[in-house]
């Protein structure tokens, strides 16, 4: 036999007999991040669709699966939600983080109020000697601003 007649038979005996297993896939498409998920529900794209089971932290959300291998899964609790699929013997997980709808998602808790005293700017009377804006013979006048967004 020739040389290059025995590296091809040993190419072809290396090969799998059969086709490699199609993965599974699991995307969030309502949101380019799956860690800033609002609302209470996200739509999936699930690869491949057929014969795939889907649950939500543990409870069974298959009949969310749509033929086209969308998926609209609904209550989500605030805070991380697991998300598992799958197909035989192939898994693969997602993990959703879900904010309240009035959010904030991004930005984290909402800041307190600021409170600025300024003092109590009157007119100059003529003549008289001007007191420093400073001074505790003028009450101040208290401002209370609400919380900004940066």
């Amino acid at each position: 036999m020739r040389p290059h007649t025995l590296t091809a038979l040993a190419v072809a005996m290396a090969l799998p007999l059969t086709a490699p297993a199609q993965s599974l896939q699991l995307h969030v498409v309502s949101n380019p991040r799956p860690e800033f998920v609002s609302g209470g529900d996200v739509l999936l794209s699930v690869t491949p669709a057929q014969g795939v089971r889907l649950t939500l932290n543990g409870t069974d959300v298959t009949s969310a699966v749509r033929p086209d291998g969308f998926a609209l899964v609904k209550n989500l609790n605030d805070g991380p939600n697991t998300i598992v699929a799958t197909a035989g013997k192939t898994m693969s997980k997602l993990t959703v983080v879900n904010h309240p709808i009035t959010g904030p998602v991004i930005s984290g808790p909402p800041r307190a109020s600021i409170t600025s005293i300024s003092p109590r700017i009157l007119p100059r009377r003529q003549g008289a000697a001007a007191a420093p804006p400073w001074s505790s013979s003028r009450s101040p006048i208290r401002r209370t601003f609400p919380p900004t967004s940066r």
